[in-house]
């Protein structure tokens, strides 16, 4: 069967594919020039791409709306119940980041709202779809899936004290942007009876197992910590080796253990992407390094057995060279697995249409990790060409996109049908 001929179905209408691909190619000339594609979180072009998706919302018979975390929604009332089905995922990008990722998934909720609107079909649930603010690392100290944080209640205060470089505090961040941080204790204010996600898979397995689609089975817990290793600047020429209490030497061997710590352990994945050395001259010794240890794993005692193991390891050897080592946690976003309910729902869609698909964990956090503390929670993935992600050569079919538009059609109209109650 091809792909775009799916089987009739009177309850599930065509998605327009050509719309959803319009739209990506907009949002990506909404892009600082000189990196593309590159959308801050709080920046004027995010800022700029939002006015646009608002208008976008209306177009397809949503009620747009910035709730107290500046998530922008938008809201169609349903037939027979007051409670809510939501699509959605985040517009915001990293630095030098793709035209997909995050951006597919509250474009395809856009269209697939569009296509029930324009069809006049009615769901049970109300329907929503959510721009979620700053799921992307943010640059107020790696703070990362904002405004799904505030959705699921783990969005705490210290977070919301932190600074960016520019000394902007994040609740400020949040005010300027729609948002009301004063009320993020009580930003759900409706019923949810669950959430679609549909997100680039950011890896190869669906690309090398030549599969159009992924249904997701659940998402690692990821955890971030700021670690400070401190020794003694000195001057480069006049002092000897063994009399040096180098920090940057520390930190490598840190760097080190943590990649062969994880090598050696199925199912865990550690990275330091981000490190500062001070002072940072080429002629002095340095004197304090500080990064960031991100781990991940489906198995959060992994997580926290590897880490305890970093430091009990570390200690002895910082010891011999005079270094000591300071650590704060970033953040926690504990994994989750996605509901067994959905994912058979999916899987029925995925027969129906004849897409090849496979079940697979996601290693990349999502809004939907933090959303499933409200509510039931499935995800499905498309595949990335060459597995690329982050980066401006990100890269994804216009036909499985399509296939994978019209088989979660298919899923929110029968959840819709399943979940009256």
């Amino acid at each position: 069967m091809s792909p775009s001929q799916p089987q009739a179905d009177i309850r599930v209408p065509q998605v327009n594919a050509a719309r959803i691909m319009q739209r990506l190619d907009h949002l990506a000339t909404l892009t600082d020039p000189t990196v593309p594609y590159t959308r801050r979180a709080f920046s004027d072009l995010h800022g700029q791409a939002r006015q646009w998706l608002e208008q976008q919302y209306i177009e397809a018979g949503l009620t747009p709306r910035y709730d107290a975390a500046s998530n922008l929604i938008g809201r169609r009332e349903g037939a027979q119940t007051t409670r809510t089905l939501a699509l959605g995922s985040h517009i915001d990008t990293v630095t030098g980041g793709g035209r997909f990722d995050g951006i597919l998934g509250v474009l395809v909720g856009l269209e697939l709202a569009q296509t029930l609107h324009e069809a006049n079909i009615n769901l049970n649930h109300a329907l929503e779809v959510i721009d979620f603010t700053s799921e992307e690392v943010s640059d107020y100290q790696a703070a990362s899936c904002i405004g799904s944080r505030a959705f699921g209640s783990t969005l705490d205060d210290e977070m919301l004290a932190r600074k960016n470089p520019a000394g902007e505090v994040l609740t400020d961040a949040i005010n300027r942007t729609g948002g009301n941080a004063t009320n993020i204790p009580q930003t759900v204010t409706q019923d949810y009876a669950g959430y679609l996600e549909l997100h680039i898979e950011q890896g190869r397995v669906l690309e090398a197992e030549n599969l159009s689609l992924g249904i997701v089975t659940g998402i690692v817990t990821i955890r971030r910590y700021e670690l400070t290793v401190t020794g003694q600047p000195d001057h480069a020429g006049t002092t000897p080796m063994h009399l040096r209490h180098d920090a940057l030497v520390g930190a490598a061997w840190i760097i080190q253990h943590v990649r062969e710590l994880a090598r050696q352990q199925e199912g865990l994945v550690t990275t330091i992407g981000r490190i500062h050395n001070h002072p940072n001259g080429p002629n002095v010794v340095p004197g304090e390094v500080t990064m960031v240890l991100e781990l991940r794993s489906l198995d959060g005692n992994q997580i926290e057995q590897t880490y305890r193991r970093i430091l009990d390891d570390a200690k002895p050897i910082l010891d011999e060279d005079g270094l000591s080592l300071q650590t704060r946690p970033l953040s926690d976003a504990p994994g989750v697995y996605c509901d067994e309910v959905f994912q058979n729902t999916l899987q029925e869609a995925a027969v129906h249409y004849s897409t090849s698909h496979r079940t697979m964990p996601s290693g990349a956090g999502h809004d939907a990790m933090q959303v499933a503390n409200v509510c039931p929670v499935g995800m499905l993935f498309v595949p990335s060409l060459g597995g690329r992600s982050h980066t401006p050569d990100e890269q994804s079919r216009p036909v499985d996109i399509q296939q994978a538009a019209q088989v979660m059609l298919r899923a929110l109209v029968n959840l819709d049908e399943q979940l009256v109650r």
